[in-house]
């Protein structure tokens, strides 16, 4: 079953950002699809058996705020 869950991120003010923050949420194992909506500060992932642990390490290590799931 593919679950989709949008996540709150903080700092991501660029295209640059969108693409690094896509890129390491996408290295993650299970993740099929990710989508960063600079404007609302949102970022949608797809797959299946994702933590919020997971997406949350991914998220501080390429430099963003996790603000939590929404």
């Amino acid at each position: 079953m593919v679950l989709v869950q949008i996540f709150k991120v903080d700092g991501m003010s660029c295209e640059n950002c969108k693409a690094h923050v896509e890129r390491k949420i996408s290295e993650i194992e299970g993740v099929d699809e990710v989508a960063v909506d600079l404007a609302a500060g949102e970022v949608s992932v797809s797959g299946q058996h994702i933590s919020n642990d997971v997406i949350k390490n991914a998220v501080e290590k390429a430099g963003y705020i996790f603000k939590g799931k929404l």
